[in-house]
């Protein structure tokens, strides 16, 4: 509405009217339907609030069940950030994996992981139907399949013989295992060899075996004619005496040998898809991780309990480290190698290495005080209520416990 007042033209502005552009003309909107309208906005946006509400409370509620450490986050709170965090980072996750295992370094916590994944995924282990390991001591041939009464693989026929994980002691022999583990992820754990040699010493009770026990340090008489006490045979003699490269494949016979040592670490260097090692085993888990393209929780571990860690009742002096640094040489340089292996793969990792690490080890803590209690004497327990958190269910099941639910599931999987 406008009217005239001499050279000018006034238009009138109602409140309840507003001016539109529509295609270069003007329009008006009367208060009646821009009412309407707004609430029509406002009841959509109330819908998809809701709908979104809902699918965050039905999808991830089962998160939300431990307020027991209010101060840090539970596993699976972790594994939800972790998730929103890199929903930009596709990759399928490994399901064939080959764990080389050697003695006496943390290979035991790494195949409790692998047998983890492997239940909750309903995968095939290669383990013996009436005990744990295939071999200490022979070179792995696929007739060790028949020979030894392997457990057969889930959903195959009887002749099929294909597998997807080897978490099972058997020395590494490259060709064989891959003829029954296919397109699989090769990988395997070492440790220092003045570590590994004096825990297997205390590990197989060397002392007892080979009369030490009088001695004031029974480590260091062993040392002091070690090639002597080996030729004994006595248990497991095999691992006093380059045990890690004898894991590998290496027999003793070639340990001395410069090129032949030089030649077989080329060969793991090309044929291990990664190494990782007991000193830095939280670095080489998330290494491992992002290699397999698995989540956070599927690496958790529990600690070793003092009963299963190297004791103290010998102890090394640096006359000591430097002998086992000459008898176990091949083991020496095998470390040195893979070592530098693994802080080339940090690097590579690139700069969101060190706050991945501390991401992990927050998780691994919080689930320690989550599902362990400590005793007087240091032992770790699971807890009476873990039973309640589903993140602690299955890592509370000992290596030997989930051997027997993998051979049965996989021996009755007719049944």
């Amino acid at each position: 509405m406008s009217y005239m007042s001499g050279d000018h033209v006034y238009k009138e502005f109602r409140p309840s009217e507003e001016r539109i552009v529509n295609t270069g003309t003007m329009a008006r909107c009367r208060g009646f339907l821009c009412r309407r309208r707004l609430r029509i906005c406002l009841l959509v946006c109330l819908a998809v609030w809701i709908v979104v509400m809902y699918d965050v409370f039905t999808n991830h509620k089962h998160w939300r069940y431990s307020n027991r450490v209010p101060t840090s986050k539970t596993p699976y709170e972790f594994e939800v950030a972790e998730q929103e965090k890199h929903t930009s980072v596709r990759c399928s996750a490994s399901k064939r994996v080959v764990l080389v295992r050697t003695h006496t370094t943390e290979s035991d916590i790494l195949a409790n992981v692998l047998q983890r994944f492997g239940y909750r995924e309903n995968l095939s282990f290669l383990v013996p139907k009436d005990r744990n390991f295939i071999s200490n001591d022979q070179l792995f041939q696929r007739t060790m399949i028949k020979d030894f009464k392997l457990a057969p693989p889930l959903g195959q026929s009887k002749t099929t013989r294909v597998y997807n994980i080897l978490a099972s002691h058997v020395r590494f022999n490259h060709e064989e295992i891959k003829s029954v583990v296919p397109n699989a992820t090769f990988i395997s754990v070492l440790t220092e060899p003045k570590t590994h040699l004096l825990y297997a010493f205390n590990l197989y009770n060397a002392d007892q075996s080979l009369h030490l026990k009088r001695y004031k340090n029974p480590f260091e008489k062993f040392m002091s004619n070690a090639q002597s006490y080996v030729d004994k045979r006595f248990r497991y003699w095999f691992q006093f005496h380059n045990g890690q490269m004898y894991d590998l494949g290496l027999d003793h016979d070639s340990h001395e040998k410069v090129r032949a040592v030089a030649q077989k670490i080329n060969s793991l260097h090309n044929e291990l898809d990664f190494v990782l090692l007991a000193e830095y085993f939280d670095e080489s888990l998330v290494i491992l991780r992002k290699k397999l393209c698995w989540l956070w929780k599927d690496i958790l571990y529990f600690p070793k309990p003092p009963s299963e860690r190297a004791n103290d009742k010998n102890f090394l002096t640096p006359a000591l480290e430097a002998e086992i640094g000459k008898w176990n040489w091949a083991d020496s340089v095998l470390y040195k190698h893979f070592n530098e292996t693994l802080w080339r793969e940090i690097a590579d990792y690139g700069p969101t290495f060190q706050g991945d690490l501390q991401y992990f080890r927050n998780m691994k803590e919080s689930c320690w005080k989550d599902c362990l209690i400590q005793d007087s004497r240091g032992d770790y327990k699971v807890r009476d209520n873990s039973n309640d958190l589903p993140y602690c269910n299955l890592m509370a099941n000992t290596e030997t416990r989930l051997w027997e639910l993998i051979r049965h599931r996989q021996l009755y999987q007719d049944q």
